[in-house]
């Protein structure tokens, strides 16, 4: 089983996020969001265990940013397929998928 106390030691890189993906299928959600009115766009990973969200880094370890939503949706739809839920945050809006 996946520890998340780890999780938040290992940088949370796509390499990683692959791993998550695999090891633990549906104990985690997903937001995407935009960075402060800026236009760019993060996804950052929620454990139901935990208040934070971890951002996803890149493989450098700075925080991964799109410059737009469909990018950031299409990467999490590739990489975070087995999330228990996926939340794009969009203004005052929240937009949410879960799986039937």
């Amino acid at each position: 089983m996946f520890d998340t106390t780890e999780a938040q030691e290992i940088p949370l890189t796509k390499r990683y996020l692959q791993i998550l993906a695999a090891t633990s299928a549906g104990k985690y959600a997903v937001k995407v969001s935009e960075s402060a009115g800026s236009g760019l766009w993060t996804v950052c990973v929620m454990w139901p265990d935990k208040d934070s969200a971890q951002p996803v880094l890149t493989s450098r370890g700075d925080t991964k940013i799109w410059r737009d939503v469909i990018g950031a949706i299409a990467f999490v739809k590739a990489n975070c397929s087995t999330a228990k839920s996926v939340t794009v945050h969009v203004g005052d809006w929240q937009l949410r998928w879960q799986p039937c």
